[in-house]
């Protein structure tokens, strides 16, 4: 399926949309069964299906200790991509929502994960959502209600992205910068991620799993890298701290706690 790249400014009828459902702050389900009925409004957006619930590890040094539960949804919409935005944000204020600090514990977060097949670039979206494809407590609930839908830019299927980070050992492979770098982020994260096999500056000797780029990687043929998306972290001042919270989103097995939300 070829990515279409669409201006957030367009109406596009009848379009299929995939959300992203997540909270930890009071409770949980009630706040989740009032933001799908907000959103089953019948005028510009129309729930199409939605997940179980899963209760996953809080990410990032902000989020507290508290669980999370995350789900998601499907739906049809008459609006443009920035008009869906303002309404979960709408929804996400009227529910409590406080906006502080990032991946911080929340009443709840409404994320718009895809559109359809399009590729939106806006300051104030980015669609396919960046990081969907690397953290499992988005993609166990996508694949129940949407396991074929594609991802535009890495042209793998839900079932496909949420496929490659079960693999055990979970093949991860550092390329560029420098060899002293690779290995202090290696040192950092290896006792606290035991199940990951490291190949610091060793790309073709892993297939699969996860490339991370560190910097400009000289002397490395891109056909001798691991097939699959690669997350760019040239220009992360923390590259550790950074790939801590990347591997937590994307390692930790979420727990299906319903049949049904």
């Amino acid at each position: 399926m070829r990515a279409r790249l669409l201006p957030a400014c367009v109406h596009a009828l009848t379009t299929l949309c995939y959300l992203s459902v997540g909270g930890n702050v009071g409770d949980v389900d009630q706040t989740f069964d009032r933001a799908f009925d907000a959103l089953d409004n019948g005028r510009t957006t129309k729930v199409v299906a939605t997940s179980g619930r899963f209760e996953t590890q809080p990410m990032g040094g902000h989020a507290g200790r508290t669980a999370f539960l995350n789900a998601a949804v499907c739906v049809r919409t008459s609006s443009s991509p920035l008009e869906l935005l303002d309404c979960l944000q709408s929804i996400e204020d009227s529910l409590g929502r406080v906006r502080g600090v990032r991946w911080g514990p929340r009443t709840i977060d409404l994320d718009l994960i895809l559109w359809d097949d399009a590729v939106i670039r806006e300051p104030r979206l980015t669609i396919p959502h960046p990081a969907c494809w690397h953290r499992r407590f988005v993609l166990d609930a996508l694949i129940e209600i949407g396991p074929d839908a594609i991802h535009p830019v890495h042209k793998l299927s839900i079932a496909e992205l949420q496929r490659r980070l079960t693999v055990r050992p979970f093949p991860l492979t550092l390329i560029g910068g420098t060899p002293e770098l690779r290995d202090r982020i290696r040192n950092e994260l290896a006792p606290e991620f035991p199940e990951v096999a490291w190949a610091p500056g060793e790309a073709a000797s892993m297939d699969g799993g996860l490339v991370v780029r560190l910097g400009d990687a000289a002397g490395i043929v891109a056909d001798d890298l691991p097939t699959g998306p690669q997350l760019d972290l040239i220009a992360c001042r923390a590259p550790s701290a950074s790939l801590r919270d990347v591997l937590v989103g994307a390692l930790d097995t979420p727990t299906r706690r319903s049949l049904g939300p």
